[in-house]
């Protein structure tokens, strides 16, 4: 018996140091590795595309090569969401006179600094047309579009982004037009920004994700 235990040892050893077994075992080791890279770029490339959907008070910038993206959560129907371009953050300003907010959010609305929304401030919009982001040169600083008074009265609105989107009467769904906008701040600082997406992650409307550029 002690004689079989020996050659049964003997041949496991012998295979155990088989070139054969340990390519084997490399291969699948590499197979995995390849495998996962792939689904972690497929993830990555999601994301990308897709934005970072984050609660107002959590908006994280998000570099880019020539510009930076946000997610900003403005379901909330009541609520304007303020955002400071120079800060890159979502801001709180006490009264909405203040000059430490550049646009404000509230559904698929958006206003600037200045005008009807705080008559102490410059700031304003200006559509720039269906261009390419990434290769503008220069943001012009004039001809820029204060906030006004909707027709009823009771709202605020920008006529330089006031029809940013594209509306499907059947599915009822948002598409933004690819246009780039100019931005004057209350400071006297100029910035271009972009519309994304209007959707959450979860497909509620309302979370307007930015591509934001400081030239």
């Amino acid at each position: 018996m002690s004689n079989l235990v020996t050659s049964e040892e003997k041949k496991i050893r012998h295979w155990s140091k088989d070139p054969g077994f340990w390519v084997v075992v490399i291969s699948f080791v590499l197979f995995l590795s390849v495998a996962a890279a792939i689904v972690f770029s497929k993830k990555n490339f999601h994301l990308s595309q897709q934005g970072a959907f984050l609660d107002s008070d959590e908006s994280t910038p998000k570099s880019l090569p020539h510009a930076i993206q946000f997610s900003i959560d403005a379901r909330n129907p009541k609520k304007w969401i303020y955002f400071n371009l120079s800060e890159k953050r979502i801001v709180h300003p006490r009264f909405v006179s203040s000059t430490n907010w550049d646009l404000a959010f509230k559904r698929y609305h958006v206003i600037a600094n200045g005008g009807a929304a705080n008559l102490a401030a410059d700031g304003g919009i200006r559509d720039l047309g269906a261009i390419d982001l990434t290769h503008l040169p220069k943001v012009p600083q004039d001809q820029y579009v204060k906030d006004t008074r909707t027709q009823d009265g009771r709202g605020i609105e920008n006529a330089a982004i006031r029809h940013w989107y594209l509306y499907d009467y059947a599915s009822h769904i948002l598409t933004p037009m690819s246009h780039v906008y100019g931005v004057r701040t209350p400071g006297g600082r100029y910035f271009a920004f972009r519309i994304l997406n209007y959707y959450c992650s979860n497909g509620q409307s309302g979370c307007v994700t930015l591509e934001i550029s400081h030239i």
